[in-house]
């Protein structure tokens, strides 16, 4: 994947970079080594933000407040289509656009494992968030152990589901 730049109209003062860049996992690690050689908490936490809403906003918020250089690592449209049995309501390639818009989010890398452990084993980060709804036993907990990382469990807004908000426009058509 070719990187590309979506500029927030300004400097972050949060992060080592200007924009927020979507780029593949050999370029985000080589961010993430300078990242942490300039004194900056890289995290990571990963998902199909297939339709982005409050939820997903407040996790980044928490997420932000944990570190000061984020990556997001987004699934692709056939990893939704494989775990949930539809395509995503907005492409892959446009929710990383709409993920990299975000001013928590310092980088967004596409995630084409089925899950996050082998980018997590690449980008080495300080820190991983994840929903506490998969608990300390999630299937990343060995690997951020292993790399030295801190495994960070974040609450579920629960008014906001995706699949809910989903089903519930479905039955309202």
């Amino acid at each position: 994947m070719n990187s590309y730049t979506v500029s927030h109209g300004g400097v972050s003062h949060h992060s080592p970079v200007y924009h927020t860049i979507c780029m593949d996992l050999t370029m985000a690690a080589e961010y993430c080594r300078v990242a942490k050689s300039r004194g900056y908490t890289v995290g990571t936490t990963n998902g199909c933000f297939y339709l982005l809403h409050p939820g997903h906003l407040a996790l980044f918020d928490e997420c932000k407040l944990h570190c000061n250089f984020l990556i997001v690592m987004v699934n692709t449209d056939e990893y939704i289509v494989k775990r949930k049995g539809r395509r995503p309501v907005i492409p892959f390639h446009d929710r990383m656009r709409i993920l990299a818009s975000l001013k928590q989010v310092d980088l967004v890398v596409p995630m084409v494992e089925d899950d996050p452990r082998e980018a997590l084993r690449t980008l080495l980060p300080s820190i991983h968030f994840n929903s506490s709804e998969y608990g300390s036993d999630c299937i990343e907990a060995e690997v951020v152990k292993g790399i030295g990382a801190e495994l960070v469990l974040v609450d579920r807004v629960k008014e906001y589901s995706t699949t809910v908000i989903i089903e519930s426009l479905r039955s309202q058509a």
